[in-house]
């Protein structure tokens, strides 16, 4: 998913940019991004306050910070002189990355009625977003630990090599801790609250109180693009353009996104283009069973994978062909939030 996840959702940090900058999505539930677990842990030691103390926490005490989506657009701050992080790029796939993304239009399929949703569907779009069993509505604490990073077709290929190395030196192996919302859509289908899970993440980034977006717009019926405007004029589109999901009964789900982020910003002269793939495998058991032997309830592992795109240099991402050239695996735990109120979205 392209919050966290992503979201995001992103993972990686644009290389000339602050080392604080905090995906989707952005991504999700794109898990933290390489280059901000470990800035994050020593905020968080600091002012002896977790993510998930911030939000509630499994104690109960305090109350969330805010609700999931309600469907109107909320302002929030940035602190003075930090940018997104690029994880929220990994949280969006190029559309000009020739081969990579087969669906070049916008996963629509949620905007149109049922027999069209599915037409959409039967041509090989995927479905209209990712839906998740009924355990998974609510509010939930997530630990995630980066356990590898890997480069497929070696140092030559990747366009950050500073983002990658911060992650090996300073976010491998280290466990992070933030919350994730599930609502329901119009159908009463469950599904990921993006613009929660992304508010979520860059609050653990920063802090409490020190959101960066100045504006984030997400529509539950229409989750396939997450908009961001950011001070300086700074605009972020995220956007995906397709997936995929393989439930295998009773406990098993398997999700897989591609996704394209824009990046515009006032003296750039093109808008900055990333691509990624997040690929995530669920795995799930009842409450009762969790809490009999004081685990999870869900586990999971994520992989992003990076791909180029023209932005990086045409020949470049020809001579990838088509493969990913940093390669992200995240494992991930999920426990019920204490104070857990599921909001439709």
């Amino acid at each position: 998913m392209y919050d966290s996840v992503s979201a995001l959702r992103a993972r990686q940090l644009v290389a000339s940019e602050p080392r604080r900058r905090g995906c989707g999505i952005v991504t999700p539930t794109c898990s933290i991004p390489p280059g901000c677990e470990a800035a994050a842990a020593r905020r968080s030691s600091a002012q002896s306050c977790s993510t998930s103390s911030r939000h509630g926490g499994e104690s109960g005490q305090g109350k969330l910070k805010r609700q999931p989506h309600e469907g109107s657009r909320q302002e929030v701050r940035q602190e003075a002189g930090l940018w997104l992080s690029r994880r929220h790029f990994l949280q969006t796939a190029a559309a000009a990355a020739a081969g990579l993304i087969a669906f070049t239009q916008t996963a629509k399929a949620s905007k149109l009625p049922p027999a069209l949703d599915r037409a959409w569907e039967a041509v090989g779009g995927g479905p209209s977003d990712l839906y998740f069993p009924e355990e998974f509505l609510g509010i939930w604490s997530v630990e995630s630990t980066l356990a590898s990073v890997q480069l497929p077709l070696g140092p030559d290929f990747v366009p950050d090599p500073k983002v990658v190395e911060r992650a090996r030196t300073e976010d491998l192996n280290r466990q992070v801790r933030y919350n994730v919302a599930f609502v329901r859509n119009r159908e009463g289908k469950v599904i990921t609250d993006r613009r929660f899970n992304t508010l979520s993440l860059l609050d653990y980034y920063l802090g409490p109180g020190k959101l960066i977006a100045q504006d984030i717009a997400w529509n539950p019926n229409d989750p396939n693009v997450l908009n961001m405007a950011l001070p300086g004029g700074v605009d972020v589109t995220t956007r995906v353009t397709r997936r995929s999901e393989t439930t295998t009964p009773p406990d098993r789900l398997d999700t897989s996104e591609y996704f394209q982020q824009i990046y515009a910003s006032p003296g750039r002269r093109e808008p900055k283009v990333k691509a990624s793939q997040c690929f995530t495998k669920y795995k799930w058991r009842d409450s009762a069973a969790a809490q009999r032997e004081s685990g999870p309830q869900i586990v999971a592992t994520q992989v992003v994978s990076d791909y180029l795109t023209p932005y990086d240099g045409e020949m470049l991402m020809m001579r990838a062909k088509n493969s990913p050239v940093v390669v992200y695996t995240y494992k991930m735990r999920f426990w019920r939030e204490a104070n857990n109120n599921a909001v439709a979205a």
